[in-house]
C-alpha cells in the first residue's frame, strides 16, 4: 500500500488491522507454549524456558532483527514503483538470510558454552541444552518467515498475513500438544514445535508470492545483484541486527541475576515476560506500519505525510498502553493463573503481578522507542540505532549489578528505564530529522 497524500482515518485502520492481528496472533505461540508446558510438565520446565530468554532473545535480535532491517530497504524499493529495484533487494535479502540459517545451525552445535555462560541453575541444565539447540537450529526458519511476512505486508497485502497468523496458531497448538502431551516430550519439544511451525508459514508465504507476485519476485543469481545493493542490505541488516546484540548483552546480564533466584522467580518472570510479549506485539505492529509508511515515503520524498501518519500511530498506540495497564493493575493475578494452571504457587503470583505492575510506566516509552526507530531506520537513519541500543544496555546492566543486593525491584525497574530513555532520544531524533528534511524540500 502507498501513502500518497492525506488520506482517510479509515483508511490507516483497514490498513493496520490485519498487522495487530497478525502480531497478536504470533504471540500467542507464547502462551500457547507456556500454557501447555505449564500443564502437562511443570513450572520448573517454564524455569528453563525462562532461564534460556536470553537465547531466544539473542535469536529474535540477531536473525528476525537482521531480516527485520533487510524489509526496511525493501520498502524503500518499493516506494521507487521500479519492479527491477525490488527485485534485487528481495533476491539479496532472501540470499543473506540463507547465511544466517546456516550460522543458527552453527550455534546450535554450542550449546553447553551457551548455557554455562546464562548462569543457569545446575538441576535444568541438562533439559536446556537440547531447548537451545532446537532453537537455534529453527533460526533460519524464523529469519525466512519475516523477512516473507515484512515482504508481503510491504506489498500492500496486511490481510493474508494476518489470516496466516491466526492459521499457525492452530498448527503450531496442534503441535505443541501432538508432542508433549500426546508423546510426552520433554520442554525441548516446544522449540521444537515454534522450528516446525516456522517452516509451515514460509513455505505458505512462498507459495503465496509465487501466485500473486510472480514476475515482481522472478529469481535471479546473486551476481546479477549491484554491489550497492548489497551494501545497502548490509547497513540496513548489521545496523538492527547490531543494535539488538547491544541489547542483548544486557539482557543476559540481567537474566543472570534473575537465574540467582529461585526456581519459582525465574519461572515467574517467565509467565510475566510472556503476557508482556503478547501486549508488546500490539506496540510491535504500530512500528511496523511506521516502518512501511516511511519508507515508503522516503522513496516519494513526502515527509510531511510521515510526520501526519507518525502522530497518528503515536496516539493510537498511547491509547493501548492505557488499557494494558488497566490489566495489568487490576487482573494480572489472574493472567498468571491462566497461563501456570495448578503449577502457580503463592510466590510466583506475587513476583509475576509485581513485574507486570511496574512494566506498565515503562510502556508509553516503549511506544515512542519501538515507532521512532523503525520509522528512522527505514528512512536510513542507522547511526542512531546502536546509541539506542546502548542506552538500553547500560539500565539492564546497572540494575543486574544492584539486583542481588536490592532484590528483584530492580528487575522490575530495568524495563521502565531501558524503554523509557532511548524512547524519548529516538523521539527528539525523529522529529529533528524530519523537520531537516522538511526544510531542504
Amino acid at each position: 500500500m502507498n501513502f500518497t497524500g492525506e488520506q482517510k482515518k479509515a483508511e490507516l485502520y483497514f490498513f493496520l488491522i490485519p498487522i495487530l492481528c497478525s502480531g497478536a496472533f504470533q504471540q500467542l505461540y507464547s502462551l500457547i507454549n507456556t500454557a501447555v508446558i505449564s500443564r502437562y510438565l511443570s513450572y520448573e520446565s517454564v524455569a528453563v524456558i525462562g532461564a534460556c530468554a536470553p537465547y531466544a532473545s539473542l535469536q529474535d535480535f540477531l536473525f528476525a532483527g537482521m531480516t527485520t532491517g533487510f524489509s526496511f530497504y525493501i520498502y524503500r524499493c518499493i516506494g521507487t514503483g521500479e519492479e527491477e529495484t525490488f527485485r534485487k533487494g528481495f533476491w539479496g535479502s532472501v540470499y543473506l538470510t540463507g547465511g544466517l540459517a546456516v550460522l543458527g545451525v552453527i550455534l546450535a552445535f554450542f550449546s553447553p558454552a551457551f548455557i554455562l555462560l546464562a548462569n543457569i541453575p545446575p538441576n535444568l541444565r541438562s533439559e536446556a541444552k537440547l531447548y537451545f539447540f532446537f532453537l537455534m537450529a529453527g533460526s533460519g526458519a524464523l529469519g525466512l518467515k519475516n523477512l516473507l511476512l515484512c515482504t508481503v505486508q510491504g506489498l500492500g497485502d496486511t490481510k493474508f498475513p494476518g489470516l496466516l497468523s491466526m492459521a499457525g496458531v492452530f498448527t503450531h497448538t496442534a503441535l505443541t500438544v501432538f508432542l508433549i502431551a500426546g508423546l510426552k516430550l520433554p520442554v525441548s519439544a516446544a522449540a521444537l514445535a515454534i522450528l516446525l511451525n516456522n517452516l509451515f508459514l514460509s513455505f505458505c508465504l512462498i507459495f503465496y508470492l509465487f501466485l500473486h507476485c510472480r514476475r515482481p519476485c522472478r529469481k535471479i543469481s546473486p551476481g546479477e545483484i549491484l554491489p550497492d545493493v548489497w551494501m545497502e542490505l548490509s547497513k540496513s541488516g548489521a545496523a538492527k541486527s547490531g543494535m539488538m546484540m547491544v541489547i542483548w548483552l544486557g539482557s543476559l546480564l540481567m537474566q543472570r541475576s534473575v537465574n540467582g533466584f529461585s526456581g519459582e522467580i525465574i519461572a515467574a518472570t517467565a509467565y510475566a515476560n510472556t503476557v508482556n510479549a503478547f501486549f508488546m506485539s500490539i506496540f510491535s505492529a504500530y512500528a511496523t506500519a511506521a516502518g512501511i509508511i516511511a519508507g515508503q515515503n522516503k522513496g516519494k520524498q513526502n515527509f510531511s505525510n510521515i510526520q501526519s501518519y507518525h502522530q497518528r500511530l503515536l496516539r493510537m498506540s498511547f491509547c493501548w498502553c492505557a488499557v494494558f495497564g488497566m490489566v495489568n493493575l487490576c487482573a494480572s493475578g489472574t493472567l498468571l493463573g491462566l497461563l501456570a494452571g495448578e503449577s502457580i504457587t503463592p510466590k510466583i503470583i506475587q513476583a509475576g503481578t509485581c513485574y507486570l505492575r511496574i512494566c506498565s510506566v515503562g510502556y508509553p516509552g516503549l511506544c515512542l522507542l519501538l515507532i521512532c526507530r523503525s520509522s528512522l531506520q527505514s528512512m536510513g537513519q542507522y547511526k542512531i540505532l546502536p546509541w539506542l541500543g546502548l542506552q538500553e544496555t547500560l539500565a539492564n546492566t546497572i540494575l543486574a549489578l544492584l539486583a542481588p543486593r536490592f532484590g528483584y525491584l530492580c528487575v522490575c525497574l530495568a524495563n521502565v528505564i531501558k524503554w523509557s530513555l532511548p524512547g524519548l532520544t529516538a523521539c527528539v531524533c525523529h522529529r529533528k530529522y524530519l523537520k531537516s528534511q522538511k526544510q531542504k524540500c
